[in-house]
């Protein structure tokens, strides 16, 4: 198996580049006997602490300091030494390789083991491939922006703020921005090209300057990134809309029948049930097996499905605010409940609410307080109207048994510290994952990590990661929160 297959959310080096921090490097994990090892990254002129993920049975993820383990982790070096050598396992010109990717510090000070003693990545985590979406799309949202002539906005104007690149946008190439998110889709491509180095702040304000012709030159991209998934499909999909919904057209992808088999592809791809995976096996280890699970907008029963493999006892109660996924969720579900009765693990029927029971967020759930001990909560976040944030969690802590555990599955916005969200790709896969599903109704975007946690603290949830009480790891993608 290459190095590659054993990745997970640390820094490295982008091929040809010194200092390009990337989501994803070429790790194996670590054996029993290294598991507590402790590794250093230098910088040029700092040096920071960074500790391997956790891989051994007692949970994923459980208690570390690190960055990428929660929030409250150490700052990232802002640059990293370089390792020169290009042939594989050679030690030549500064560090070892493999292949042609330079390796971090912390690979190249990693002690040598034999394959026989690396223990094998728990099956849950080979989905999570941080940022491998972002990687596949980022040369294709370039591709768009060139075609659209708005590269060409940002060469012209030396120096720009937002609403003057908005009139710019609106007298060619027509774009209608004055409704909806069109307005802030042109603000996720600012933050995407300064991500990327194609744009630079000028002074102070928000004002920026283009520095980049926006041709992807050798490096930028690794080599690998073909394919599609559910994601990267769904992704292009939104791609190919999104110049006519800039230009006044209605969002063509909503919640209904005729999109149904989109959703149900992009909500099951695999680094979404992986994630599912992780945040149920989590959640049942910091609290148990809750007895009732509430899978709030359970779309296609992706997460009724993982639920019911790892919770097969659980009372799994089901609410969507549309029906369009019902009779997949159901179908999921039976199968699901056959597979446990063929195990000799009976699992009690999923009670369903649809859209006449609730009518979306902004509306209580229909369900008494305290009515359940685990809430699931996966890919709906983006879609509360920012004004109903506070009622729509409010709510789902009134229903949250005392000590209850809320899990969710989202994307953190990038923050400009990189506090919350470090990895260079997984900022990117943020930034193309919003940008793309604004085509889709009712999409009002990732939100900012801090307000988050500051909703959540200021509503009564403590977190739930590790005694710590982090309250998410994997850049902000999963979050636990425990009723206080």
């Amino acid at each position: 198996m290459e190095p590659e297959d054993h990745a997970l959310f640390q820094p490295a080096f982008d091929p040809g580049e010194d200092f390009r921090i990337a989501g994803q490097p070429a790790i194996r994990a670590p054996s029993r006997s290294a598991r507590c090892r402790r590794l250093t990254c230098a910088s040029r002129d700092m040096r920071s602490r960074w500790s391997f993920p956790r891989w051994w049975p007692r949970g994923f993820f459980p208690g570390s300091s690190s960055s990428f383990c929660g929030q409250d982790g150490p700052g990232r070096p802002e640059s990293f030494r370089s390792w020169g050598s290009s042939s594989p396992g050679s030690t030549e010109g500064g560090g070892p390789t493999w292949g042609r990717r330079r390796l971090t510090v912390m690979e190249a000070e990693m002690t040598e083991r034999d394959d026989a003693e690396m223990s094998p990545m728990p099956e849950p985590l080979r989905g999570v491939r941080g940022g491998m979406a972002g990687r596949r799309m980022l040369p294709e949202l370039l591709s768009l922006v060139v075609r659209e002539g708005v590269l060409e906005k940002f060469r012209a104007l030396p120096v720009f703020g937002f609403d003057e690149l908005c009139g710019a946008l609106h007298r060619e190439p027509v774009y209608d921005l004055s409704r909806g998110n069109r307005r802030r889709m042109i603000r996720l491509l600012i933050d995407l090209f300064v991500e990327c180095g194609w744009l630079e702040p000028a002074g102070t304000g928000d004002r920026w300057s283009c520095r980049r012709d926006g041709i992807l030159r050798p490096g930028e991209v690794p080599a690998g990134t073909g394919g599609s998934d559910g994601q990267v499909d769904f992704f292009r999909r939104c791609l190919r809309i999104a110049p006519g919904y800039l230009r006044g057209k209605e969002a063509p992808i909503a919640f209904d029948a005729e999109n149904a088999r989109a959703w149900e592809e992009f909500l099951g791809c695999d680094e979404f049930q992986a994630c599912r995976s992780i945040l149920l096996d989590r959640m049942a280890s910091t609290t148990g097996v809750s007895a009732s699970l509430l899978d709030l907008c359970h779309g296609p029963g992706w997460g009724i499905e993982r639920a019911m493999e790892r919770w097969p006892e659980a009372r799994i109660t089901a609410i969507d605010f549309t029906d369009a996924f019902a009779e997949s969720a159901k179908c999921r579900a039976e199968r699901a409940r056959a597979r446990n009765l063929a195990r000799r693990r009976p699992s009690p029927p999923v009670e369903w609410f649809g859209s006449s029971d609730w009518k979306g967020f902004g509306h209580p759930l229909p369900f008494p307080e305290g009515a359940f001990g685990a809430v699931l909560f996966s890919c709906g976040d983006p879609y509360i109207r920012p004004d109903a944030r506070d009622a729509v969690y409010a709510d789902l802590r009134r229903v949250l048994a005392p000590g209850g555990t809320l899990g969710i599955l989202t994307r953190g916005y990038p923050d400009p510290e990189r506090r919350h969200v470090p990895s260079y790709w997984l900022r990117v896969t943020a930034l193309i994952h919003d940008f793309s599903e604004s085509v889709c109704t009712g999409w009002h975007g990732f939100r900012d990590v801090a307000e988050n946690q500051e909703m959540f603290t200021r509503l009564g949830f403590r977190g739930g990661w590790n005694p710590e009480g982090a309250m998410n790891i994997v850049d902000s993608s999963l979050w636990i929160l425990k009723k206080g």
